[in-house]
């Protein structure tokens, strides 16, 4: 009899820690930038990120935190009116950090938009929570170009909505 409410308290307490779990979205915004010419196939754009968890976790303290996932992921080029979506097949996003191994969390394929926006497919496996706790990570923009281009620059604005699970 003991043993069963013993049990019956241990699974009680796990359900209302489970339950105590709360939920803010956020959204973070970057410039991924790189220098021309670009060869046809894979040319990647970098944006280094040094976040301010103040600003994207809005008083949550991050210790609190127990998953960010990213929701959802938009791009959108900036600069000259000559480079389009219509240039590229694929558009894929990683991150990278030092302590953090390179991890794809969206892709676009194929690229059929003549727009200078494109929202990506965002991976369901990724696991980003590591990059927000370090505070500092690379992300790369990866565009297959599907034939040279002689621009001397590319940048594009991606926007990345955030879902953080916090205690």
């Amino acid at each position: 009899m003991f043993r069963i409410t013993c049990l019956l308290l241990v699974f009680t307490s796990i359900l209302l820690g489970c339950g105590n779990i709360k939920t803010e979205t956020s959204e973070i915004e970057v410039v991924a930038k790189a220098d021309g010419p670009f060869y046809a196939g894979s040319n990647s754009l970098i944006s280094n990120v040094n976040l301010n968890l103040d600003e994207i976790l809005a008083g949550i303290d991050f210790k609190e935190v127990v998953k960010v996932t990213i929701d959802g992921i938009s791009i959108q080029l900036e600069g000259s009116d000559e480079v389009g979506f219509e240039m590229f097949s694929s558009a894929v996003i990683q991150l990278v950090s030092d302590k953090s191994p390179m991890t794809i969390v969206a892709i676009h394929n194929p690229i059929t938009t003549t727009d200078n926006k494109l929202k990506l497919t965002v991976s369901d496996d990724a696991e980003v929570t590591t990059f927000f706790q370090e505070g500092k990570f690379s992300l790369l923009l990866d565009l297959d170009f599907k034939e040279d281009s002689y621009s001397q620059q590319l940048d594009a604005k991606v926007k990345v909505n955030l879902k953080i699970e916090y205690k």
